[in-house]
């Protein structure tokens, strides 16, 4: 995933000194659609076996950007 993630932000953003430059929901949306278009799945239904209910999430690569942006904020306010 971090390989992927590097790709894309040296695909898109070659001269960004910092993720946490980039703003994170345009940057997310950027991001799945890299992943769409790579041929990489971003959504699954998951159906809840007692219930039988089916709803439809974010894969976790489809995450991962916002996820990291998540803790690089946190980690260099601290």
């Amino acid at each position: 995933m971090v390989r992927r993630l590097a790709n894309f932000v040296n695909d898109k953003y070659p001269k960004i000194a910092s993720l946490l430059d980039l703003k994170k929901e345009r940057t997310n949306l950027q991001w799945i659609n890299y992943l769409n278009n790579s041929g990489i799945r971003t959504r699954r239904i998951i159906t809840q076996k007692d219930t039988g209910m089916t709803y439809e999430q974010n894969t976790p690569i489809a995450n991962f950007f916002s996820r990291m942006y998540e803790d690089l904020l946190r980690y260099s306010n601290v």
